[in-house]
């Protein structure tokens, strides 16, 4: 009897084990990834959605964002552009698998904004309305400016903000931080590009914000400009690859050495070198940027100015301007360049 019951026993105990490894649940799992991730207003944007443990193939797939349903159904990915800047926006993804089981997955965002805007630490003319392009040992200047509005409508001020910049990917820790809006740098190497970018936050990481921009190394460029005694450097008025003038005028010549690291044109890191019909001649004393120039003669002459200006310092940074000029003749008979 004895027996019996110690078997009996082992058995019961044995049993229960086994129904409970039979109906376990599988594990499931839904993700949506948004490119860009952080969208800005007027952003299009793509969801991508990805399961663990969940027959997509053969389940039903519908996207809702901000209450508005997909026409389509059974896509893996959804398109749509990103609404109001401070508005809260929802975009939902509901699965039914081939059981009936529903399972969803909401994710949430405010849109933010910021603007990265850049220059080269190099020369241009004054009145001049392009950019100061970036050259070969010159720095770069960035400024992100942010727009962040919570969803009452409050601006967040920029200097509260977090940003976060990086160079090529690389992360500028010495230059982030609460308020550093700016970043000063040493640009892209010679024939290389560079990608900088800035993640911008609240401190709660509540909104949020990228940018980024490619910047290109560029030559230098000399343009050459009419100059007036009164007036000045007539930027109206470039020389043309040829010119012609009476004899009995004085033609000076300003060059402006965009894009070089210079903060003016007669900068002592900045040599000029002319030369008429390839003899060297000197520019005005005190401003060797400009060139004064007469000729005097019986009959029609010409003669070719030719100008290389180079950086002392950033030796890759060099420029050339040419043109051919042609007087018109007087009963004056030399020309000089001072």
């Amino acid at each position: 009897m004895y027996k019996w019951l110690f078997t009996t026993l082992c058995v019961m105990l044995f049993i229960p084990t086994v129904t409970t490894a039979a109906i376990a649940t599988p594990f499931k799992q839904i993700d949506i990834s948004m490119t860009p991730t952080n969208p800005q207003p007027g952003d299009i944007v793509t969801a991508k959605l990805s399961t663990i443990g969940i027959p997509l193939t053969r389940s039903k797939i519908q996207w809702i964002y901000n209450g508005t349903k997909n026409t389509s159904v059974n896509n893996k990915s959804f398109t749509f552009t990103v609404d109001t800047l401070g508005k809260e926006q929802n975009l939902t993804v509901i699965i039914t698998e081939p059981s009936g089981e529903v399972i969803s997955k909401k994710v949430t965002f405010t849109p933010a904004e910021v603007t990265l805007l850049w220059e080269g630490d190099t020369y241009t003319p004054p009145f001049y309305t392009g950019k100061p392009l970036y050259t070969v040992g010159s720095l770069v200047r960035l400024e992100a400016r942010p727009l962040f509005k919570q969803p009452n409508g409050t601006v967040v001020d920029p200097t509260k903000l977090v940003y976060l910049w990086k160079k090529n990917g690389t992360e500028l820790s010495d230059y982030s931080g609460i308020g550093k809006q700016t970043l000063t740098i040493k640009g892209p190497s010679f024939l290389r590009s560079a990608v900088y970018e800035v993640s911008v936050s609240t401190p709660s990481n509540s909104l949020k914000a990228h940018s980024a921009v490619l910047i290109d190394t560029k030559d230098p460029v000399i343009r050459l400009y009419q100059y007036d005694p009164l007036l000045g450097v007539e930027y109206y008025n470039p020389v043309g690859i040829n010119e012609t003038i009476p004899a009995t005028r004085l033609l000076q010549v300003q060059a402006e050495p965009y894009y070089m690291t210079a903060q003016t044109p007669n900068s002592k890191d900045v040599e000029y070198q002319w030369l008429v019909n390839n003899a060297p001649v000197y520019g005005n004393q005190g401003t060797p940027s400009r060139i004064s120039i007469s000729f005097k003669s019986q009959q029609k002459a010409s003669m070719t100015i030719r100008l290389m200006v180079s950086h002392l310092k950033n030796i890759l940074q060099t420029g050339e301007g040419i043109f051919n000029l042609s007087f018109e003749g007087s009963p004056r008979g030399s020309f000089f360049g001072m």
